[in-house]
């Protein structure tokens, strides 16, 4: 994997205006006792489908990120994705190593989580998965 790309993306994505009460978490929800204030975003780190281009000097591979939202209210949630998305999805992205040629949308789904906020609120689990086709020298 091109090194940096995941700080790149959370870093991009830490400087969202997302309607957070916290930074975006990476890897996992929030920890500690008690409920976590709502919203707060997950950001799964990167993970290669492998290469896909090699000509010895550069390889092209796609990995794939997904972004968790979970909000009070349908409205939130899906505001907080598309805000994400159109923060990654076309847009330019400066690597440490390498060059991300394209990020495009891979598939997004919004659901009713089964769990309640501690006031009784409904809960939305928003995901988003993006790919990015990155260009890198291998090893790097």
């Amino acid at each position: 994997m091109s090194a940096g790309i995941d700080e790149a993306v959370y870093q991009r994505l830490a400087g969202l205006a997302l309607e957070s009460a916290t930074a975006p978490h990476a890897g996992r929800a929030p920890g500690g006792t008690g409920e976590p204030a709502f919203p707060y975003t997950v950001f799964q780190p990167l993970t290669s489908q492998g290469a896909e281009y090699d000509t010895g000097t550069t390889a092209t591979e796609t990995l794939r990120g997904r972004f968790e939202v979970y909000a009070i209210g349908l409205a939130q949630a899906r505001r907080i994705l598309r805000l994400i998305e159109a923060a990654f999805v076309l847009q330019l992205l400066e690597l440490e190593a390498g060059n991300l040629l394209i990020a495009t949308k891979a598939g997004d789904d919004l659901t009713l989580d089964p769990d309640r906020a501690d006031d009784g609120s409904e809960i939305w689990h928003g995901v988003l998965d993006l790919e990015f086709l990155v260009e890198r020298v291998p090893g790097s």
